[in-house]
C-alpha cells in the first residue's frame, strides 16, 4: 500500500516557485498594494493550502467559498458577497463563526483586506486571496529526522 504525504502550506509555497507547477492566472495590475509583496494567486494552489492546513472546518468552508467568489486574480471587490452575514448564510454557520473565520484567514495570511480603521464603513471591505508565507515548523521532528 502506498502512502501519500499531505503537503503543508509551506510546501505549496515552495512548489509555486517551481516553473512547471505555477499557473500564472494573476493579472499584472493587482488591485491591492499588498498584492505586490505576495505571490501571484493560483486558485488550485490556494485551495490546496487551505485543505492542507490545520484550520477549523467552518473556516476552511468559508475559505473555499471565498475562492469560488474571487476573480482570476484572487480579488473580491468591495461590497461583494464577503460579509460575515453573507458567508454565514451561504455556509450555514453562525454569523460570529463566519466573522471569526475571516479574521483567522487574514491573520494566517490567506487573505488581505484594507485596515478597518481607515475603511469607509458604508461598504464591505474588498478581499484579496494570498498564499501564506512559509511558516516555521511547529511540530516536533518525526522519528529518523534530524532537527534543523
Amino acid at each position: 500500500m502506498q502512502t501519500r504525504s499531505t503537503p503543508t502550506p509551506s510546501d505549496l509555497v515552495e512548489r509555486q516557485a517551481e516553473p512547471d507547477v505555477v499557473d500564472h492566472q494573476a493579472e499584472p495590475d493587482a488591485p491591492s498594494s499588498a498584492r505586490s509583496a505576495a505571490l501571484p494567486y493560483d486558485r488550485r494552489l490556494w485551495e490546496q493550502a487551505v485543505l492542507a492546513s490545520d484550520l477549523y472546518v467552518p473556516t476552511r468552508l468559508i475559505a473555499l467559498v471565498l475562492a469560488h467568489h474571487a476573480d482570476a486574480s484572487g480579488h473580491i471587490p468591495a461590497g461583494g458577497p464577503q460579509s460575515a452575514g453573507s458567508m454565514a448564510r451561504e455556509c450555514a454557520v453562525e454569523p460570529k463563526t463566519a466573522q471569526r473565520a475571516l479574521v483567522k484567514l487574514e491573520n494566517d495570511g490567506y487573505l488581505t483586506r484594507p485596515d478597518i480603521r481607515t475603511w469607509t464603513p458604508r461598504y464591505i471591505r474588498p478581499i484579496t486571496l494570498t498564499l501564506p508565507t512559509a511558516a516555521a515548523r511547529t511540530e516536533p521532528p518525526h522519528t529518523g529526522e534530524v532537527p534543523e
